[in-house]
């Protein structure tokens, strides 16, 4: 809905090719390894904005950085970072899985990534920031795979809002209180402690 109703007016790839992923896999008889990746909120904020700018903009290739940052910084104050990560968890892992990151004892924490089991599911969460070191010995400790090798993409710096980017990184400014508010939230103290 949201994606329907914004200046986008389309449905995501990604959410296409899901919607038929869900409806051909059998749930209650397989097994479901899901990788969540981690990201700081406030640097993952900043990168969905932009990788979402056509939901807010007409003409989001030629919107002004100042807008853009408006932008960022209104959803900032707002502590839309925050809010975002634990509706994120709750929507897709809680309401769907019974598992809750937050508050489930059971979390196993391994080499730099945790591990939730439940029933039929395991969920890995890996911090982004430690993937390219991690993702091989993770591959081969949980997944039985050797040899991996982790090929990127989807890189901010490649987009065609990279230079827009690059600046906002560099010159965005974040008050005390909205880094204080994200390093007290339940997400950074389960998660970036």
């Amino acid at each position: 809905k949201i994606n329907l109703t914004s200046k986008r007016k389309s449905k995501p790839l990604h959410l296409i090719d899901s919607d038929l992923f869900t409806k051909k896999f059998d749930y209650a008889n397989n097994k479901i390894q899901l990788i969540v990746l981690l990201r700081e909120p406030i640097s993952r904020y900043i990168s969905a904005t932009y990788q979402n700018l056509n939901m807010h903009f007409d003409n989001f290739d030629k919107t002004n950085i100042d807008d853009i940052n408006k932008l960022i910084s209104d959803g900032l104050k707002k502590g839309e970072h925050i809010t975002d990560l634990d509706w994120w968890f709750e929507k897709e892992l809680k309401s769907n899985f019974d598992i809750d990151v937050f508050e489930d004892d059971d979390l196993i924490r391994n080499d730099h990534y945790w591990v939730f089991r439940k029933a039929n599911v395991e969920v890995y969460i890996i911090k982004m920031k430690e993937l390219n070191d991690i993702f091989p010995i993770f591959c081969k400790n949980e997944l039985g795979i050797n040899n991996v090798e982790l090929l990127q993409s989807n890189i901010g710096t490649n987009k065609s809002y990279s230079e827009k980017y690059n600046q906002t990184k560099n010159n965005l400014l974040i008050s005390e209180e909205i880094s204080k508010n994200a390093k007290e939230s339940k997400f950074c103290k389960r998660f970036y402690s």
